[in-house]
C-alpha cells in the first residue's frame, strides 16, 4: 500500500458581492495543509477562470484546485478539516453564494475531467450533469444550498493548462483593513509596470488606471500577473505597500490565455445564450452608435446573421469597430448575451479583421495634355480642362485608404476579461509545464 495519496481538492463559490474570496480561502488552506498535514504540493495552487458569460457568477467566475500528496493515514482527517474551513469562511447568508468543495484521489486526472473543464470554459453545464459526473468519477463532494458550486470544483480539478498558462501572485489584507481604501504607492506601480516586462495588465494605457488592485470589500490587496513565478514575486517586492500584508500566494492560472475562446468558428445559427464563441463572416451593415455609447453592427455567414456589440467600457475599441464597412471579412470572439424578448447579441472581446473591402472614389480626371485637374461639366456631361479645353468623358477612380487594417484588435486592458489574452502575450511561445513541487518561495506565511 502506498504511503501517500495524490489528492485533488476543488473549491468554488465561497465568496459573495459583499466580501470573501475563494483564493483567500485557498491561501488559508495552503497554510493548514503544509503545517498540519505535512502535505507535498505537486503543482502550484491553480486559479481557474471559467466561462465568463455565466449570468449567476459572483465576480470573476474563478475556482481553485490544490494538488497535493498527503500521508495515507491523514486523508480523512484532512478532508474533515477542509470542509470545516469552507463552512467557516463562506458567506452562507449571501443569496449569490453557493460554496462547494470536492475531493478526488488519483495520479492522472484523465480525459473525462479534461473534457469537463474544456466545456465549462465555454458553455453552461447543467447541474444534474455535474452531479452525475461527480458520481461517475468517484468524487467526494460537499455542496450547500443549490449545489451550483460543484461545477467549478469539478472543472478546476479537470484543468490541465497544458498549452498555455500564466502566474498570479495575490496578496491579502489584514482583516482590520477589509472594506477600506487600499493603500499603496501609485508611482511604484507605474515604475514596476515599466521595468517588469514579464508582467501584464498592471496599468490601463488609455486612462492610467491601476489594474492590479480590486475595489470591493474582499480580502485581496493586489495581484500581479505574469509569465513565471520569479517575475511576479520580483514585481511584488518592488512595490511600496502602505498597509499590512497578511499573506500572499502564487497561483498558476489560465488567466490571459484566451482558453475560453474557440479557435474554430461556429455557425451563427448554432450559437446559444451564455456561450463563449468565435464566429466568422461578413459585416452586413454599417456600425451604429446607440444610447449609452455602445457600437452595434451585424455579421452574416451562410447560416444566419448575428448582432455584435462593442460596449461603452471598451473605450477606443469602439472607434475601431465603427470604421468597419459592409463586406469586411471578420472573425469576432466573445460571449453570447441574452436580451429582452429572446434576442441574442455577441459581446465582442476580440476581433480579427481578415480582409477589408476596397473603397473606390470617383474624382475629376487629370488632363493628359497639361496635367491640370479637370472640372465637371454637369451631371453625366463629362469633364473639361480649364486650361486647354480638352473634354474627357470618365472620372478617375482612386482607392481610398481605410482607418483600419487586417489584424487582431482588442479593447484596452481595463475592459479585458480575466481570461483575455493581451496583445503583449501573442509573441510568447507555448510553454510546457510538468506538474512538480512549486519552487520556493511561493507563499507567505
Amino acid at each position: 500500500m502506498a504511503d501517500t495519496v495524490q489528492l485533488h481538492v476543488g473549491l468554488d463559490d465561497t465568496d459573495s458581492l459583499a466580501g470573501g474570496c475563494t483564493t483567500f480561502l485557498a491561501s488559508l488552506i495552503v497554510e493548514v495543509l503544509l503545517k498540519e498535514f505535512s502535505a507535498k504540493f505537486t503543482d502550484y495552487p491553480l486559479l481557474i477562470r471559467l466561462n465568463p458569460n455565466i449570468p449567476w457568477k459572483t465576480r470573476g467566475n474563478g475556482a481553485v484546485c490544490l494538488r497535493v500528496k498527503v500521508p495515507y493515514g491523514k486523508v480523512d482527517e484532512l478532508k474533515k478539516r477542509l470542509v470545516e474551513m469552507v463552512e467557516e469562511h463562506s458567506d452562507m447568508q449571501a443569496s449569490e453564494t453557493d460554496p462547494a468543495i470536492a475531493f478526488w484521489e488519483g495520479n492522472d486526472i484523465g480525459d473525462g475531467f479534461r473534457r469537463f473543464y474544456d466545456e465549462a470554459l465555454r458553455k453552461v453545464i447543467p447541474l444534474e450533469r455535474a452531479l452525475n459526473f461527480s458520481r461517475q468519477m468517484g468524487c467526494e463532494v460537499h455542496t450547500y444550498k443549490t449545489d451550483k458550486g460543484i461545477v467549478g470544483c469539478l472543472a478546476a480539478i479537470g484543468s490541465h493548462l497544458d498549452e498555455d498558462f500564466t502566474f498570479e501572485l495575490i496578496s491579502y489584507r489584514s482583516r482590520d483593513y477589509w472594506g477600506k481604501e487600499r493603500k499603496f504607492d501609485r508611482a511604484s506601480v507605474l515604475a514596476m509596470d515599466a521595468a517588469m516586462h514579464g508582467t501584464f495588465n498592471n496599468v490601463d494605457p488609455e486612462t492610467g488606471r491601476i489594474l492590479i488592485a480590486p475595489h470591493g470589500k474582499d480580502p485581496v490587496l493586489l495581484g500581479i500577473r505574469g509569465e513565471d513565478p520569479a517575475t511576479v514575486l520580483q514585481a511584488f517586492r518592488s512595490l511600496i505597500i502602505q498597509e499590512p500584508v497578511e499573506r500572499w500566494t502564487i497561483f498558476r492560472t489560465n488567466q490571459g490565455t484566451d482558453a475560453h475562446l474557440p479557435s474554430i468558428p461556429a455557425a451563427i445559427s448554432s450559437v446559444e445564450p451564455f456561450e463563449s464563441v468565435c464566429i466568422e463572416g461578413s459585416v452586413s451593415e454599417h456600425p451604429r452608435r446607440i444610447q449609452g455609447g455602445h457600437v452595434i453592427f451585424s455579421v452574416r455567414d451562410a447560416t444566419g446573421e448575428l448582432e455584435c456589440a462593442a460596449y461603452e467600457p471598451t473605450g477606443s475599441f469602439r472607434d475601431l469597430v465603427s470604421s468597419l464597412l459592409p463586406g469586411d471579412h471578420v472573425k469576432a470572439y466573445g460571449g453570447i448575451r441574452l436580451l429582452d424578448g429572446g434576442r441574442i447579441t455577441l459581446n465582442i472581446e476580440k476581433i480579427e479583421v481578415v480582409e477589408l473591402v476596397q473603397v473606390l472614389l470617383s474624382v475629376p480626371p487629370t488632363c493628359p495634355r497639361c496635367g491640370t485637374k479637370c472640372k465637371s461639366s454637369g451631371l453625366w456631361q463629362g469633364y473639361r480642362c480649364k486650361r486647354c479645353g480638352l473634354w474627357l468623358q470618365k472620372p478617375d477612380v482612386v482607392k481610398c485608404s481605410r482607418d483600419i487594417q487586417a489584424g487582431v484588435y482588442l479593447p484596452p486592458p481595463r475592459a479585458h476579461r480575466h481570461l483575455t489574452k493581451p496583445l503583449c502575450r501573442y509573441s510568447i511561445k507555448p510553454k510546457e509545464y510538468r506538474n512538480a513541487e512549486p519552487i520556493e518561495p511561493w507563499h507567505m506565511p
